[in-house]
């Protein structure tokens, strides 16, 4: 996706991948030629925009703070250090900062809760597949008849920078999300209905 090319540019400055190779003998027709090299400087126009977007401030923010280091942290402070970060993260993708700023207060259950002092994850996002997780977390879901207690994998990360920018990257590859129109929403309120219409409980 889109999005994963510029978190490739953000993170690498370029994008690696595969090539496929196409034989083109001499006798090849002119306008298959002509096609295939359309292709190729298509291509390198969109490589070219996605390193024009990684440099005009669409990067997630890099950093390498700690939840432990912020638990003494007011609820004021904390908004102060998270704020610019959400602004950040809005720039490159629509998510109003309020939104961000509501979702970590509920579901980082200041003060931090273990699981985001533990693994830097102040969204209670769950593994879904994520390269780096750890299991054996006593959460609660709601199935539509009421809460229940269950036990789940929650995501790992190295930062709560990286944790943050994660929550953005997770909410722009899942497409019902976008279904819901989270993306295209005008105000902090539609948002969050479109969030809860996805499913984000």
């Amino acid at each position: 996706t889109r999005a994963k090319n510029v978190a490739a540019v953000c993170e690498h400055g370029y994008i690696g991948g595969m090539y496929k190779t196409f034989e083109l003998p001499e006798t090849a027709q002119q306008p298959r030629k002509e096609r295939l090299a359309k292709e190729i400087i298509d291509l390198a126009h969109y490589y070219k925009s996605l390193v024009g977007e990684a440099k005009n401030a669409t990067c997630p923010t890099a950093g390498n703070t700690q939840a432990e280091d912020l638990k003494d942290k007011t609820l004021e402070e904390f908004y102060q250090f998270i704020g610019p970060i959400a602004q950040q993260e809005y720039s490159r993708s629509g998510l109003f900062p309020s939104v961000t700023l509501a979702q970590f207060k509920l579901e980082g259950a200041f003060p931090l809760s273990r699981l985001a002092l533990s693994n830097n994850n102040i969204f209670g996002i769950k593994c879904h597949g994520y390269h780096s997780c750890s299991s054996g977390w006593s959460t609660q879901e709601n199935y539509g008849s009421g809460l229940v207690n269950v036990t789940d994998s929650f995501r790992k990360y190295t930062s709560v920078e990286e944790g943050i920018a994660d929550r953005t990257n997770f909410l722009q590859e899942n497409p019902r999300y976008e279904e819901a129109g989270v993306f295209s929403a005008t105000t902090n309120k539609e948002q969050v209905q479109a969030l809860k219409k996805a499913g984000y409980a």
